[in-house]
């Protein structure tokens, strides 16, 4: 994933980041570069079909370019997930995600420093490819790639409120698995609270 032309960053996310998945797909974020993140997504969902056949089960299910580095969803979940993310690839932009999304400090104050373990893979070949890929052809291609995908999406994502699509992001988070999650967090906190004298 991370030598596909205009990916910028590729980055383990959810309970495989965390060590705590037994079987299961294997979460992913990915940054792009601006005005290539249709085309990367519809790249790598060609990887995700070849993988599956060999039974490995990928699930790239947020993609950000570079403009859209710093995150609107603040809350304890989220700030979970930019914390325990393993970079894959990209370290700088890894590492500017990070500076850029320091509110995730205001919840998790002790989760800063270097991410937990790094295997960076830094494709060289990839340039060559991005320079043939740059052409006034591949804008109108994002374009249209970027609508039908939406359109499809947008239709999935009725009633999902962590679901989002634009230009420069797209969040397949379509099971709500952080509202879900923060409602039991709360929960837990206020029963604790009428334990405690």
């Amino acid at each position: 994933m991370g030598s596909l032309p205009f990916v910028r960053m590729v980055a383990v996310t959810g309970a495989l980041a965390m060590d705590n998945i037994a079987d299961g797909d294997i979460d992913y974020l990915v940054v792009t570069e601006p005005g290539r993140l249709w085309l990367c997504r519809a790249l790598i969902v060609g990887l995700v079909r070849i993988a599956a056949l060999k039974g490995t089960e990928l699930c790239p299910n947020y993609f950000l370019s570079e403009q859209a580095l710093v995150l609107n969803e603040r809350n304890l979940f989220t700030a979970h997930e930019v914390a325990q993310m393993v970079p894959l690839t990209g370290l700088a932009t890894y590492q500017r995600l990070r500076a850029l999304n320091r509110w995730t400090d205001s919840y998790l104050p002790n989760a800063g420093g270097p991410p937990r373990r790094i295997t960076l893979v830094e494709p060289r070949q990839r340039r060559i490819v991005e320079y043939a890929l740059r052409s006034r052809l591949c804008a109108p291609l994002e374009r249209w790639e970027m609508h039908r995908k939406i359109r499809k999406l947008d239709q999935r994502s009725n009633g999902h409120a962590e679901a989002a699509f634009g230009p420069d992001w797209c969040k397949g988070h379509f099971g709500d698995h952080g509202h879900v999650t923060l409602a039991r967090y709360e929960e837990r906190l206020h029963a604790l609270e009428h334990r405690l004298p």
